[in-house]
């Protein structure tokens, strides 16, 4: 199991691989960070939010990421849909 916590693209592919081992550890979903709940759109600027349960700054066009191996701190899709989407 892989539990490094530096990931990276691969052009041409979707997803984020450990820089260690090579095991693809984000997968990337079809729908866009601003189509779930748990986006907060940031006062400050009109395409920037805050995805609160990573705790991460997101743009609107984001895709949602999610990981395909547990681990500390590493959960499945946290993406539930908006009232409006």
């Amino acid at each position: 199991m892989c539990d490094c916590t530096i990931t990276q693209g691969r052009e041409g592919e979707r997803g984020s691989w450990c820089v260690k081992c090579g095991t693809k550890v984000l997968e990337v979903h079809d729908r866009s960070c601003k189509e779930c709940k748990h986006f907060e759109p940031d006062n400050r600027s009109e395409r920037l939010g805050f995805c609160r349960p990573n705790y991460m700054l997101v743009t609107d066009d984001m895709h949602v990421t999610y990981y395909l191996i547990d681990g500390p701190g590493r959960y499945g899709l946290c993406f539930e849909p908006c009232a409006t989407s």
